[in-house]
């Protein structure tokens, strides 16, 4: 007698196969959330540093700078001019006697101490930095 309907064991295929299709858009759900958190948090060490970077003065031999989520740590080495400064296979030629400062920034995040970024840059000391 066929009555046109399902028998058990193609309804537990059916719910397996649903089950699996489920979980593995859980998965990829779950891993496209943490990609966009650690994204976010990147964009956010990177906006602390450029504002850092923009509000930086030469005077500053050392210090320490919090945020929300992060501590910025600083300290400024005196350099004497070289008369030519090498750089991504650049040449450039400096006056002599430019009061240079070589610029050790890192930045660690607040919760767990962990340290994201060591960054060096150059500062005249002679003169402003030019936004």
């Amino acid at each position: 007698m066929n009555r046109g309907g399902f028998t058990l064991i193609e309804v537990v295929v059916a719910i397996v196969i649903l089950a699996i299709v489920v979980a593995a858009a859980f998965y990829f759900y779950g891993g496209a959330i943490d990609s966009h958190r650690r994204i976010g948090e990147k964009y956010a060490m990177l906006q602390a540093t450029r504002e850092f970077i923009d509000a930086f003065r030469s005077s500053d031999l050392r210090g320490i700078e919090e945020t929300r989520r992060f501590r910025l740590e600083w300290e400024a080495y005196p350099m004497n001019a070289p008369a030519r400064l090498m750089g991504g296979g650049i040449e450039t030629r400096l006056r002599s006697g430019l009061q240079l400062r070589l610029v050790h920034l890192r930045v660690v995040q607040k919760e767990g101490d962990k340290s994201l970024l060591d960054l060096h840059f150059i500062v005249n000391a002679d003169a402003p930095i030019q936004r």
